[in-house]
């Protein structure tokens, strides 16, 4: 088929196309995570009592 088709070079599909979506969230996903802190440094510690 692809060499009786004028000016066509390939064929982009199927899992090539299934994946972007994911791709897209895991990146989403793995930026919003890397964002995530621990506690507030801008306030002052809190002294444990005992």
């Amino acid at each position: 088929i692809l060499s009786h088709a004028k000016g066509l070079h390939g064929f982009y599909g199927a899992s090539s196309m299934e994946r972007l979506p994911a791709e897209a969230a895991i990146a989403r996903q793995t930026a919003d995570f890397k964002a995530v802190t621990l506690g507030d440094d801008r306030a002052p510690a809190k002294k444990k009592k005992g």
